[in-house]
């Protein structure tokens, strides 16, 4: 008896905007990601959409829990979950409305994440992460 691996085909797509704060005038981006997605990849997605090149820390404050890169040398991540082990789907479910990403600890770039639209997945449509619109370059990043 054969058992083939599969990967997890998603069966809903977020649609996030994605807005950062305490800026002007407003930077915004929309993007739309698998739910079958890690946090992780979607770091990456959102730093390629505002621009960045992966160069600082950052965190995901969602429904009063933080996820991100746990450091046991680093003091602030005593109550991080790991990023790598969930999944967008996962975290957002079907009831989350809104969370906060913030990118390079040390300059506070927060950025607020809504969801607009939970749609059902059509394959080689909307199966993959893409940046749909956005307004405004975002604040330039420093590289060490």
């Amino acid at each position: 008896m054969s058992t083939k691996f599969q990967r997890a085909q998603p069966h809903i797509a977020y649609q996030l905007r994605i807005e950062s704060q305490h800026l002007e005038p407003l930077i915004w981006r929309r993007i739309l990601v698998p739910a079958t997605i890690k946090l992780a990849k979607l770091d990456r997605v959102v730093q390629a959409a505002m621009g960045w090149t992966n160069s600082h820390l950052h965190d995901w404050h969602i429904e009063r829990q933080r996820y991100g890169i746990p450091d046991d040398e680093w003091a602030g991540s005593g109550d991080m979950r790991g990023e790598r082990k969930f999944t967008v789907g996962a975290v957002l479910g079907e009831q989350v409305g809104e969370f906060m990403y913030s990118y390079d600890f040390g300059d506070g770039w927060d950025h607020r994440i809504t969801v607009e639209e939970r749609l059902p997945i059509q394959d080689g449509r909307n199966d993959w992460p893409m940046c749909l619109a956005g307004e405004n370059a975002d604040q330039p990043v420093n590289h060490y």
